[in-house]
């Protein structure tokens, strides 16, 4: 069995094999004219630029440096708008962003990961959002989705 570590980079490989790929609706120059359109294209990250979080039962994990960049751009995010937490006029969704990050920050990987609960995930994918870091989720059970074959060169 792969570990998550294995399987994060195994999928990374994936995506960037995807966005190669013409008409795969991944690629740079699918631009929607009777092909599907590209994330890039319709002004999100494209998947090659994506990180990839595993989801579990009660939370979410990033593994190396996919953790390390999601910590990192978090607690960027929570630095920069903390002054926005004093305005009342800022968002619910956005005030749970920040504060989520902020906690993030703060308290850090464990080990090479990094742990977000289910709870707040939707908060931290806001603030990825709003940072332009997209996820690919997968779940922490292996599942054979991703085989030899089925993998685009």
């Amino acid at each position: 069995m792969a570990t998550l570590l294995e399987r994060a980079d195994k999928i990374k490989d994936w995506n960037k094999a995807k966005c190669k790929q013409k008409d795969s609706g991944f690629h740079d120059t699918d631009v929607g004219t009777g092909k599907p359109r590209s994330p890039q294209n319709r002004g999100l990250p494209a998947i090659r630029d994506h990180v990839v979080a595993f989801h579990g039962r009660w939370e979410h994990t990033l593994v190396g440096d996919c953790a390390t960049r999601v910590l990192t751009a978090l607690t960027k995010y929570a630095a920069d708008k903390l002054a926005a937490l004093a305005d009342l006029a800022t968002d619910s969704d956005t005030r749970l962003a920040i504060i989520n990050a902020k906690n993030y920050s703060e308290k850090g990987l464990t080990g090479s990961n990094l742990v977000i609960r289910n709870a707040e995930w939707n908060s931290v994918v806001f603030a990825l959002n709003e940072i332009g870091i997209g996820v690919t989720v997968a779940d922490e059970k292996e599942s054979p989705a991703l085989s030899e074959d089925e993998c685009p060169r």
